[in-house]
């Protein structure tokens, strides 16, 4: 037997309960066999070739018939489906037909076109609480290109538009749970691309960029709001980063940093910027403070709150105006 099995034996399960029963060839399940669930509920009996369901034979789920007919290279390819009730579902003929699969609970998992022997065309797929997660087009058992479908876990409509290797890819709509639109145009592989969408803060569902999009990133016209819902930023982004137009920026505590315009990613032009100190006003060139008026609390010796003021000229502190 040069150390193969040979002719009839039995397989174990880890756990020690029966796994497959039958014949082999050159070490390989071949022949007659029956194949067991590990909680021992029948799975499959009839022929097999070279390790795969070949030929006639059962298919079980649950113990009770599932399909009935003639199976190619472990795909089921001619015959009957039935449900868990002994219901006819479906035909198939050479590989081809409408057919409806179960999970081992006996829950409505797909149904749509086979060919082949697996799921190829229309098809819905469905989560282990019934709801539909999927409708859209497949190929060799695999979500393809095509127009779909994709649902959250309670079912809601959470894209719509086409796949590639099933994932988000070409033209679509993108949707909140509440069924707004969050974004609208051109995807690449499961990432926003080209269009105009919106983003939210992490917490309270808050909008935080509504705009334009070019390679996956902010890029366009767009608006920018604070976690408070307050528009900071209104004008062209490029990159993600604020490019061109009147906003404003904030610490961390929430206070005002600079308000004012921007150009090329940095503060430029009219805008006023805040410290602890006091604050600048006048007119900013690539984030530098360049013509304007500084204003910055100090103290005397004897602690008196003075206001001094100070002239920038061409981005240099030319004098104290006091």
């Amino acid at each position: 037997m040069n150390g193969k099995r040979d002719v009839e034996g039995t397989e174990y399960y880890p756990s020690g309960k029966i796994e497959y029963q039958g014949g082999y060839k050159f070490g390989s399940r071949h022949g007659n066999g029956k194949e067991y669930e590990l909680d021992e509920n029948l799975k499959y009996e009839g022929n097999y070739v070279n390790g795969f369901w070949n030929g006639n034979g059962n298919e079980y789920n649950c113990g009770k018939l599932a399909f009935n007919g003639i199976f190619k290279s472990g795909k089921r390819w001619d015959g009957v489906g039935y449900d868990n009730n002994g219901k006819k579902l479906y035909e198939l003929d050479n590989g081809c037909g409408f057919v409806k699969e179960y999970s081992t609970e006996g829950i409505l998992i797909f149904e749509g076109d086979f060919k082949n022997g697996v799921k190829y065309g229309k098809g819905k797929e469905y989560n282990s609480d019934k709801k539909l997660i999927y409708e859209g087009n497949f190929i060799n058992g695999k979500r393809s290109k095509g127009k779909g479908k994709d649902f959250t876990i309670s079912g809601k409509l959470k894209y719509e538009g086409e796949f590639l290797d099933g994932e988000w890819d070409g033209m679509g709509t993108e949707y909140e749970i509440n069924g707004e639109v969050v974004f609208k145009g051109e995807f690449k592989k499961g990432k926003r691309w080209k269009g105009w969408g919106k983003e939210f803060h992490c917490y309270g569902n808050k909008l935080e960029y509504e705009g334009e999009y070019l390679n996956g990133e902010r890029s366009g016209k767009g608006k920018e709001y604070s976690k408070d819902g307050e528009l900071v930023f209104e004008g062209i982004f490029l990159k993600n980063k604020r490019w061109k137009g009147k906003g404003k920026e904030f610490f961390i505590t929430g206070k005002i940093k600079y308000d004012g315009y921007y150009d090329n990613g940095f503060p430029n032009g009219e805008g006023i910027e805040y410290n602890n100190e006091g604050k600048f006003e006048g007119e900013f060139l690539n984030g530098q403070k360049w013509n304007g008026i500084e204003t910055e609390k100090k103290y005397d010796e004897e602690k008196n709150l003075i206001n001094c003021k100070y002239k920038y000229n061409k981005g240099k502190k030319v004098n104290d105006i006091q």
